[in-house]
C-alpha cells in the first residue's frame, strides 16, 4: 500500500463531541469503548497514521476528559463547547487547520473505527482524482435502518443524503447509506461551512447539509460506494456487541 504523502496539505478531523445518549454512558465518551481491546477512537487513529495521514485533529466535548487521556501527544485536540451537532464540531476545528492545507478528511469518532488504511487511502486518491470538492464514502448494508440513505438521479448521482426521520416509505428501501466519512476541498469547507442551516427540530447543524450546499451550488460531489463493506456504527451497547463480533470473524 502505498501511503499519502504526509504534509500540511492534507488534514483529517474527528469528530468525537457528542454525547452518546444510547449507551449510557454519562462519565464516558462512546469513542472511548473498546472493540476487541483497542478504543474506538484508536482504531481510527491507527488505520489514518497506517495511510500516511498524520495531521490529525480531534473534536472533544462530551466526557472530553475520558478521550483526551487516550490519546498521544501529537494528535491534536479542539474542542466544541456545546453539542450544536457535527457541522458546528467540525467548524471548530478549522482555526487549528493551516490555509495551505488543501484537502481535509472528516471522520465520524463512532462510525470510522472499521474504514481501514486501504480504504481511507483510496477515498483520498479517489476524491483526487475525480477533482471533487467534496467525496463521501457510501457501502450497501442488508439493514439500513437508523441510516443516512443515498438517493441517485437517473444517471448514477447522487443528489441528497436523506435519514431516517425524514424518508419516505420508498426511500427507506435504499440500501445504499451514508458511511460517514468524507473529504471535502478545504476552501469550499472554509466558504461555505457557515452557509449549514439550524435544524428546526434539534437546533443542530449537521453535516450532511454541506452536500445539498456543494449541489446547489454546482460543485462537483463523488461518491466511493463500497461492496461488501462489514461497516458498523456504534450509538448502543447493543452495536458495540456487533462491532466485536466483526472482529472475531
Amino acid at each position: 500500500m502505498k501511503k499519502i504523502s504526509s504534509d500540511k496539505t492534507i488534514f483529517s478531523v474527528i469528530l468525537a463531541a457528542g454525547e452518546g445518549r444510547r449507551m449510557k454512558a454519562k462519565k464516558r465518551n462512546k469513542v472511548t469503548f473498546r472493540v476487541a481491546g483497542i478504543p474506538i477512537i484508536k482504531r481510527t487513529i491507527g488505520n489514518l497514521k497506517e495511510a500516511g495521514i498524520e495531521n490529525i485533529i480531534v473534536v472533544v466535548g462530551h466526557a472530553k476528559e475520558s478521550v483526551i487521556s487516550i490519546l498521544d501527544t501529537n494528535v491534536q485536540m479542539a474542542e466544541q463547547p456545546e453539542r450544536l451537532g457535527t457541522a458546528n464540531a467540525l467548524k471548530h476545528a478549522l482555526p487549528k487547520i493551516p490555509k495551505l492545507c488543501r484537502n481535509i478528511i472528516v471522520a465520524y469518532g463512532d462510525d470510522s473505527f472499521s474504514i481501514t488504511p486501504q480504504i481511507f487511502l483510496d477515498l483520498y486518491k479517489f476524491h483526487i482524482h475525480t477533482n471533487s470538492i467534496v467525496t463521501l464514502l457510501t457501502a450497501k448494508v442488508k439493514n439500513p435502518f437508523g441510516l443516512g440513505r443515498i438517493l441517485r438521479n437517473k444517471t448514477g448521482k447522487i443528489i441528497k443524503i436523506v435519514e431516517e426521520k425524514d424518508a419516505t416509505e420508498e426511500e427507506k428501501k435504499i440500501s445504499e447509506i451514508n458511511a460517514a466519512c468524507y473529504v471535502f476541498d478545504a476552501v469550499f469547507l472554509r466558504e461555505c461551512i457557515d452557509e449549514v442551516p439550524k435544524n428546526p427540530k434539534t437546533g443542530e447543524y449537521y453535516l450532511t447539509s454541506l452536500i445539498d450546499i456543494a449541489i446547489k451550488h454546482k460543485k462537483k460531489v463523488s461518491t466511493l460506494a463500497l461492496e461488501n463493506f462489514k461497516w458498523q456504527g456504534v450509538n448502543s451497547r447493543s452495536e458495540l456487541q456487533k462491532a466485536q463480533r466483526l472482529f472475531q470473524l
